[in-house]
């Protein structure tokens, strides 16, 4: 089976495999260039890039793989994030074009590799399995008395209290969860056409399954809801509407816990944390309130900086710094040291109404195409796609790389549709000959 695999890769499934086995591992290497973070995956990238596109123009793949909508969407938000630099001026937009460039280039290679996606799993599902391994590592040494970088410590985090969050060889414990859900869903995706991994899925799955509960984060209920809205089958929850209607509540438990918190009246040492945002509002005449968080107070930032900048924005990734202006003015009581922390209301502050709509738009053909095309997978490919949706609210997706290796495997879905038209075709026409 795993030689099926690998007779199906080329030069960009092996690069692709090896930059998708990284994000687990990013922080492997961790330095800066001209003040710009380098992590182990930009390493490899540099490495390379220039092989790769040598091999391409040799092979003159571009004439061919990159006519294709969902690439030519990804170049104009590239471009208007270019035109954003231009506008304000500002070093830290010229940055973010850089990084739509990165992007556009792993985009390009995973188109030039077409349908050939089975190591592209297998490297999402390597990438998860190393943030868990490597986190469960961390709290085997905490066991014996030894702190470590690969778990995070966060004293009075909400409801569980003081606890040390799975983060493993990554950034935090939120694009830790992330790169384990997409561990799981990707697994079951490969599964449905594949049988390789399937004696090992007990031990597979229970990695990330344990990962994924010890970063303690909120899109566990993400995922879970979304699990009850298209797969719990009739014989765990006879009433198909009762399985999608508790994962409705759970989304938006998701969405409620993620910006407010419920707490009693005047909660000062609540009002002290570096995740609420310094405010209270309080439920009718009770003794509860209501403590927007941190990414609240964000988002309401991000549309002060459209207001003020209307329509283009602030520029690209510079809301942080227009975040500590508003603090310096009194518009915020608590300065916050954070990005967006959200792909619809970063982009809608960043780059304007335009580069909101760039990404909508983006994210309606994504959708379009796996509703278009039909597979066996679908279904795990909805689930992750509405992870992504629902999970943009509360982080960057934009900025994440595995989030655009998914947008390449769905972009190759328009050309199982283009095949499948052109078959469709020329046996229409082969029908008229004997």
């Amino acid at each position: 089976a795993m030689k099926r695999v690998l007779n199906a890769n080329s030069i960009y499934s092996i690069f692709i495999l090896i930059f998708t086995l990284s994000l687990g591992v990013e922080k492997l290497i961790d330095t800066s260039i001209l003040g710009v973070r380098i992590l182990l995956p930009e390493i490899i990238v540099l490495l390379f890039s220039i092989p790769l596109i040598a091999y391409s123009i040799l092979k003159r793949r571009a004439l061919v793989k990159l006519k294709n909508p969902v690439f030519y969407l990804v170049l104009i938000y590239s471009s208007f994030v270019f035109i954003s630099w231009i506008i304000s001026g500002q070093n830290r937009a010229l940055v973010e074009w850089y990084g739509t460039l990165y992007f556009l280039f792993i985009l390009s290679l995973i188109l030039f590799n077409g349908l050939k996606h089975d190591l592209i799993y297998i490297g999402l599902i390597g990438s998860g399995l190393l943030v868990s391994i490597f986190g469960i590592v961390g709290y085997g040494l905490l066991a014996i008395g030894i702190e470590s970088n690969l778990l995070t410590y966060y004293p009075d985090y909400p409801i569980v209290g003081t606890v040390y969050r799975l983060t493993g060889l990554v950034r935090n414990p939120m694009l830790s969860a992330d790169l384990i859900v997409f561990g799981i869903v990707s697994y079951f995706i490969f599964s449905c056409n594949n049988t390789l991994l399937k004696k090992y899925e007990l031990c597979i799955l229970g990695i990330l399954s344990i990962g994924l509960v010890f970063t303690f984060t909120k899109s566990m209920l993400i995922l879970i809801g979304l699990l009850l809205i298209f797969k719990i089958p009739k014989s765990v929850i006879h009433i198909p509407v009762m399985s999608k209607f508790i994962g409705g509540i759970l989304i938006l438990l998701y969405l409620f816990n993620s910006h407010f918190i419920v707490s009693s009246l005047d909660n000062q040492h609540l009002l002290k944390q570096d995740y609420t945002s310094g405010e209270m509002y309080q439920i009718g005449n009770t003794d509860l309130a209501l403590y927007p968080t941190a990414y609240t107070a964000i988002k309401v930032a991000s549309i002060e900086g459209l207001k003020r900048n209307f329509p283009l924005g602030v520029g690209g990734n510079c809301q942080q710094a227009f975040h500590f202006d508003l603090f310096k003015e009194g518009f915020m009581k608590k300065s916050f040291h954070l990005a967006p922390h959200s792909t619809y209301f970063g982009a809608l502050g960043e780059l304007g109404i335009l580069g909101l709509g760039i990404i909508i738009f983006l994210y309606i053909s994504l959708y379009i195409l796996i509703v278009k095309t039909s597979q066996k997978e679908d279904n795990w490919m909805m689930i992750l796609f509405w992870f992504i949706i629902l999970s943009g609210l509360t982080m960057d997706n934009m900025n994440l790389r595995h989030h655009w290796i998914f947008v390449g495997l769905l972009a190759t879905l328009y050309l199982v549709k283009i095949n499948s038209a052109y078959r469709s075709k020329l046996n229409y026409l082969q029908s008229f000959y004997p």
